[in-house]
């Protein structure tokens, strides 16, 4: 029995299955004809269709008309309806009544859109592409018009975007309906529509600024239009924005122009929520933060359709906000707030306010007002007052930038201002701006992340005063180095809001340390003791190799500054009590009247770098008063050779100097662009275990070549061409009077000449000054002229690893006819002498001489 069944409705399916097809192949020329040419009454511009299909299951009950590939180009030109079709979709099915089909009857129940795109576009013209219906006045009237009947019950999209661009009006709404459903009841001249589904905003533009972007909104809407009177009235409907329900009431006119008449309301909203309703520019650093506590929203819609006024009011009491992912809260929050888009209704005329803000970080309280007007050249009006950690602020809100913070701020300050004159180069457009207040920093600890050099114990008060702040001295350290500054910073707040505008700090440093070589390099060297000495006595070098020296000088900074430090290192260098000024701008640095107490005396110095290119040039002066010159070769290195170090040296160096030199970006000179031109002075000076002297030990004791002592040396030194010039001098030593110059070039290859006097020489044998002894203790000293002694010529030239001694030919030469001509003209005196002795006479005086008598 049930096995009779079974294969009774199987063959009922089999027999209503098989009347289907046959009824939608009897059916589908007459339907698609019909359904074409109503189409083609309605619709004044060409549609182009791939193909036409006729289905008896895809929406069964109903048979399904499918259209494939549609593309409706648009009323307007041709260049546009390219860019902009009205419709590109990938099917439309038109599903008619079937039953009402078998009663001769077309009637279209329900229209679906699937896979494509709608947009709507007003031109610059203000022409619209969707004006593509014909007059109903103009629609052909035929007996086939009346047998196509439009009762539409359903209207469904199935992913597909639906787009409203307005070029004129500059607004641009993009969202995709990804399952949207419609339904249609109609009573005379009352349409009753139904809308439910999902549709995702892509945004809503206005100008330059975008809303509800990337939001999903849930619609359940109930929908009364009235033919008669050309309104839709919106009854209750309800928009489901994230977990917030808003509530939407009102009318729509379309009698003339579309006019809105709309009140919304969500009574359990929250921050996010109200953050989507702004552009995204301003959303997005709080677009994660989350809220607990009611927040209230309420708000009006009117006017035309296009540029519709906005109110929303909002506030909410006794709230918190914070970020799912940190460890803090903004609690016990209060505020009212309220936003517009003014009397243009356009992102020019917007406002946004949030008045009588309360809060509390960690306990301690904070309170302020913002408002923002015009979003498209933006104004702020603000002001802040409260007490907080930083590191709790950091918890709260991270800046990714800081790491390792401690310290408290205390701050109450006010600014009014468009931020394009704040931003601006022209001045009297940032004094329009408007900015007081004090800012106080206790205690104060941060690291900055591509840095190693940690700020500490950074504590004073900053005053702001229009666009600048005043530095009522403030200090700490910065590494190592430490930093006490009493002064100004020129356009602060525009630099800060900005990446190209100037600073200008004119200011007063006081100084315990100033570590360069952290400064310079970025890295924290080891700790220092009291004797600004280091531990390692190479330090600096482990330092520079962490990471070579660095100058960069951003162009946007000037400084102005009158420098008092303690102490200063920079490799092995070591000062004290430096004073001086230094000016900086366009990466021009100008050091003046440079003063610092270094290796046992003075140098005083001043100086300019220029760091606008890549090479750094740099040119100055420098002066030195009895500075050791041994601790001066050591402080630089002995100059990167170890031919003459400093343990060859003593005495005290007086000195001028004229300097210029290039360097690159990793302060390495260029060798090449060095000269300088010094007028020096060495008194009471050493020369010891020099190995150019030891070399001539077979002409003098060995023992005086050892500790050679001389008296005061001038000379003029000149530097150019990678080679040092040193003219002739006259070294006045315990040893005799030695007459030096030559050339030392920078790959250490020398060319030196000496002058030594004969009577320090010993030439004779160990025998013959064993018979001079002998001679001196019977006979004494054999006393000696002070005639000027004969001297003995010598060279050392080669390298400073290989170099050789030998007689100076050439200079002996000249020595000699010197001599010569020297000789003749004493000749010439002794004889023009001596024949004016021939004529003279001898008077006697009586006052002179004395007889006495004999006995």
């Amino acid at each position: 029995m049930f096995k009779r069944i079974i294969i009774g409705l199987v063959i009922a399916l089999s027999i209503f299955a098989a009347g289907l097809v046959g009824i939608g192949y009897a059916y589908q020329d007459q339907l698609i004809e019909r359904l074409v040419s109503s189409l083609n009454e309605y619709i004044a511009t060409p549609v182009e269709v791939k193909s036409i299909q006729v289905s008896a299951w895809r929406d069964f009950p109903q048979l399904a008309v499918s259209f494939e590939e549609v593309f409706i180009p648009g009323a307007v030109d041709s260049t546009q309806s390219k860019e902009y079709p009205l419709a590109d979709i990938a099917r439309i099915d038109f599903s008619f009544n079937l039953f009402a089909l078998l009663r001769g009857t077309y009637e279209l129940q329900q229209i679906s859109l699937t896979n494509g795109s709608v947009t709507l576009l007003i031109d610059k013209e203000k022409n619209a592409n969707y004006t593509i219906f014909r007059n109903q006045q103009d629609t052909i009237q035929s007996p086939t018009n009346h047998s196509l009947a439009f009762r539409l019950e359903q209207v469904n999209l199935n992913d597909v975007q639906v787009r409203y661009r307005d070029l004129a009006r500059e607004q641009d709404i993009l969202t995709y309906a990804h399952d949207v459903t419609a339904s249609l009841q109609v009573d005379e001249s009352v349409y009753q529509i139904n809308t439910e589904g999902n549709l995702e905003s892509k945004y809503i533009g206005v100008g330059s600024d975008h809303y509800f972007v990337d939001q999903w909104l849930e619609l359940r809407t109930q929908l009364v239009y009235y033919d008669q009177d050309n309104r839709l009235l919106v009854e209750p409907s309800q928009v489901s924005l994230n977990d917030t329900k808003i509530q939407v009431q009102g009318w729509i006119d379309h009698t003339d122009q579309t006019k809105l008449d709309l009140v919304v309301e969500a009574a359990n909203s929250d921050f996010p929520t109200l953050l989507s309703v702004l552009p995204k520019s301003l959303a997005r650093p709080w677009q994660h933060y989350r809220s607990t506590g009611a927040v209230q929203l309420a708000g009006k819609v009117t006017g035309l359709a296009y540029q519709p006024a906005l109110q929303l009011d909002f506030g909410c009491q006794n709230a918190s906000f914070f970020h799912p992912d940190y460890q803090k809260k903004l609690e016990n929050i209060y505020l009212s707030g309220s936003f517009t888009n003014g009397a243009e209704r356009n992102s020019r005329t917007s406002d946004l306010s949030l008045n009588n803000i309360r809060a509390t970080l960690d306990g301690k309280p904070l309170s302020g007002n913002l408002r923002l007007r015009n979003f498209r050249d933006l104004y702020l009006e603000t002001d802040f007052k409260g007490q907080f950690s930083i590191p709790s602020l950091l918890a709260f809100y991270p800046i990714l930038e800081l790491e390792t913070t401690r310290g408290e701020i205390i701050a109450d300050v006010q600014l009014k201002g468009n931020i394009n004159d704040l931003k601006s180069n022209q001045l009297n457009r940032r004094r329009r701006t408007q900015s007081s207040g004090i800012i106080e920093m206790k205690d104060v600890a941060f690291a900055l992340r591509d840095s190693q050099l940690p700020f500490q114990q950074i504590s004073g008060t900053f005053e702001v005063q229009d666009n600048h702040l005043a530095i009522r001295r403030v200090s700490g350290y910065w590494g190592h180095s430490h930093f006490s500054l009493t002064g100004q910073f020129k356009n602060a707040i525009a630099y800060a809001l900005t990446k190209t505008h100037p600073v200008q700090i004119d200011a007063s440093l006081r100084s315990d340390l100033v570590d360069l070589d952290e400064l310079l390099s970025g890295k924290l060297s080891n700790s220092l003791d009291g004797n600004l000495s280091r531990s390692v006595a190479q330090d600096w070098q482990r330092v520079s190799d962490k990471q070579p020296y660095q100058l960069e000088i951003s162009p946007r900074l000037t400084l102005n500054f009158s420098c008092d430090v303690k102490r200063l290192k920079f490799r092995r260098f070591r000062g004290r009590s430096i004073r001086g000024k230094l000016k900086l701008h366009n990466q021009l640095a100008h050091i003046q009247n440079l003063s610092v107490q270094t290796a046992g005396g003075m140098a005083y110095a001043s100086a300019m770098v220029n760091a606008q290119r890549e090479t750094i040039r740099t040119e100055g002066r420098t002066r030195l008063e009895g500075v050791h010159v041994d601790s001066a070769f050591y402080i630089f290195e002995d100059f990167q050779q170890d031919f003459l170090t400093a343990r060859h040296l003593k005495g005290e160096v007086y000195a001028t100097s004229d300097w210029r030199m290039n360097l690159n970006r990793n302060l390495q000179v260029r060798y090449p662009s060095l000269s300088a031109e010094t007028y020096a002075t060495i008194k009471e000076g050493e020369l010891n275990n020099f190995e150019p002297m030891q070399r001539i030990a077979r002409f003098v004791d060995e023992e005086q070549l050892d500790h050679l002592r001389f008296d005061d040396i001038r000379n003029y030194i000149r530097i150019c061409d990678q080679q040092i010039h040193i003219p002739k001098m006259v070294v006045q030593s315990n040893l005799s009077d030695i007459t030096v110059e030559g050339i030392h070039t920078f790959d250490n290859h020398i060319d030196y000449h000496f002058d030594v006097p004969m009577r320090s020489i010993h030439l004779r044998s160990a025998k013959a000054r064993e018979r001079s002894a002998q001679r001196k203790k019977y006979f004494g000293e054999v006393a000696s002229d002070n005639a000027a002694p004969t001297k003995l010529f010598l060279k050392a030239q080669g390298t400073v690893e290989d170099y050789k001694i030998s007689y100076d030919i050439p200079a002996a030469k000249v020595q000699f006819k010197e001599n010569l001509a020297a000789e003749k003209q004493e000749l010439k005196e002794v004889m023009k002498n001596r024949r004016k002795s021939s004529n003279y006479q001898v008077e006697v005086s009586d006052e002179y001489l004395e007889f006495e008598p004999r006995p």
